[in-house]
């Protein structure tokens, strides 16, 4: 492909029309600036950003992870895995809505809300704010 066929194959790229659709997280800095955030372990904010990324705007409350979906996703064990949802919620980030169980016919995993995030009720907690050191 020649020089010129690759910039204009660019510029359509960039143009409204050969725009593709992009996804992203977002970290508002109001998040980014509290001492819950501050102390965040590496390993709770991938996980984290793995439940952000299940979130589509409307599915709040109802977002599914399991201990297995996520230990696959950022290459950790199951036991690592459970102390950083356990981080997650008692700093504020997320709470479980229902907990997840091998003990029914069909197994299920454990659903989830992210509280800096409209949930279907309207309310958005952001109870990470009030997470302070000496709470550890």
């Amino acid at each position: 492909m020649s020089s010129n066929a690759k910039t204009k194959k660019k510029l359509k790229n960039l143009s409204a029309s050969g725009q593709y659709h992009k996804r992203f997280v977002l970290y508002d800095y109001g998040l980014l600036q509290t001492e819950a955030f501050k102390y965040l372990k590496g390993g709770a904010l991938k996980l984290l950003t793995v439940l952000r990324m299940r979130f589509n705007g409307m599915n709040n409350g109802s977002i599914s992870l399991s201990v297995r979906e996520a230990a696959t996703s950022i290459n950790a064990s199951k036991e690592t895995i459970s102390k950083y949802f356990i981080e997650l919620e008692d700093k504020g980030f997320i709470q479980l809505q229902q907990k997840g169980s091998f003990k029914y016919k069909k197994r299920h995993a454990s659903t989830w809300s992210l509280t800096m995030e409209e949930d279907q009720k309207g309310n958005k907690p952001r109870t990470f704010k009030h997470w302070k050191k000496d709470q550890s």
